[in-house]
């Protein structure tokens, strides 16, 4: 008979934290800031599009000025159609304009955060984002513009 000590106790996933940016030294300073309580994934736009649903994020952190910042509003507000339980977080490189803030608001993002930033400033607005309900684990629809490994073939 097994003893109730050699028996592991199931271990919950672990939460998962998904950074886009294509400026990895930025990306790895978020990164380390949410290590302690997130496995955080660096992508870049084109492989979060790709594999967004892989990752499987409680939380998004989108650098605004990306490649391609447009793509990034949208890729912001297509997952937010399919995952109204995501916290959403912009970070951005440089000063918004009063017009570039409402485009994030516009995209449904929860925020922006301005780097740099001190680490406690990014875990309150993570915490912030939790609070709210940005930290579901379940699966959820195949976001528009991506594309999810489990749909079908057409």
């Amino acid at each position: 008979m097994t003893s109730p000590a050699a028996i592991s106790p199931l271990r919950t996933p672990a939460r998962r934290a998904l950074i886009v940016d294509d400026d990895v030294e930025d990306a790895r300073i978020v990164a380390d800031t949410l290590a302690h309580e997130y496995e955080p994934r660096i992508m870049s736009l084109e492989a979060a599009l790709r594999r967004f649903y892989d990752v499987n994020p409680q939380i998004l952190l989108v650098e605004r000025w990306i490649r391609d910042p447009d793509q990034a509003l949208r890729f912001v507000r297509n997952v937010r159609a399919a995952r109204s339980d995501l916290g959403i977080l912009f970070t951005s490189r440089r000063p918004m304009t009063l017009a570039e803030r409402v485009e994030c608001w516009d995209a449904d993002a929860d925020g922006w955060i301005m780097k740099p930033f001190h680490p406690s400033e990014l875990a309150a607005g993570v915490s912030r984002l939790v609070r709210r309900g940005g930290n579901n684990a379940g699966l959820h629809p195949p976001v528009e513009g991506t594309h999810h490994r489990h749909a079908a073939a057409s």
